[in-house]
């Protein structure tokens, strides 16, 4: 049974401003998140009925309106629905997989998938600021990787914004403001997410 949430009290202080520049900030997220993944797979016209763009960002805001969401308020308006977006790409994910158990979710033959964790050390971070430091610079070995560490982190919502965290920011010492947890906490996904990337290789290592 759904559990809805009274967001009624902090939509009735939005105004049409706050509203654009809310589903303005989403669609930069969006853009980033589902880049060159709509084409074809998950996040298709076909499978969505209609853009992505505008599929996520409806969605979004339904959810919130409708209280399927609760609005924690710690997050600005625009950070709320983009938690919400990040939500809906991870169960589309999730449904497309297992309706199509032999393809990826960009749409490509398991059989043809070689995007692997060659690097995983690119989203690892530099000794500058105590333990870790500012987000390594290397974004094209990123680029190649970021998908996949989607992939490993689908399962668990937390880590899943960690990970979206990463992109965001320009150094460590802002995603606690940005993700609303203590830096310790930080710490804690920053090791849980090496932990993921290093079986995951091993696999592969093992495999090939």
């Amino acid at each position: 049974m759904k559990v809805y949430h009274d967001n009624s009290v902090r939509l009735d202080g939005v105004t049409d401003k706050d509203w654009r520049e809310a589903l303005d900030e989403l669609a930069v997220y969006l853009g980033w998140r589902l880049y060159d993944k709509t084409e074809k797979g998950a996040h298709s016209e076909k499978e969505l009925g209609m853009p992505a763009l505008t599929y996520y960002q409806e969605e979004a805001v339904v959810k919130l309106i409708e209280g399927e969401w609760n609005w924690q308020e710690r997050f600005t308006l625009g950070k709320q629905l983009e938690r919400i977006a990040a939500s809906l790409i991870t169960k589309q994910c999730e449904k497309y997989l297992r309706a199509h158990p032999n393809m990826t979710e960009d749409g490509r033959c398991l059989e043809d998938d070689v995007v692997l964790l060659r690097k995983p050390e690119v989203i690892v971070f530099t000794d500058d600021i105590e333990r870790y430091g500012d987000l390594a610079d290397e974004d094209e070995a990123y680029d190649e990787t970021r998908d996949k560490v989607f992939e490993l982190v689908a399962d668990d919502e937390e880590l899943t914004r960690y990970v979206e965290g990463i992109a965001v920011c320009d150094s460590f010492k802002e995603l606690p403001e940005y993700l609303g947890i203590s830096l310790k906490r930080c710490y804690r996904l920053q090791e849980k997410l090496m932990r993921r990337i290093r079986r995951a290789t091993e696999r592969f290592n093992n495999e090939f």
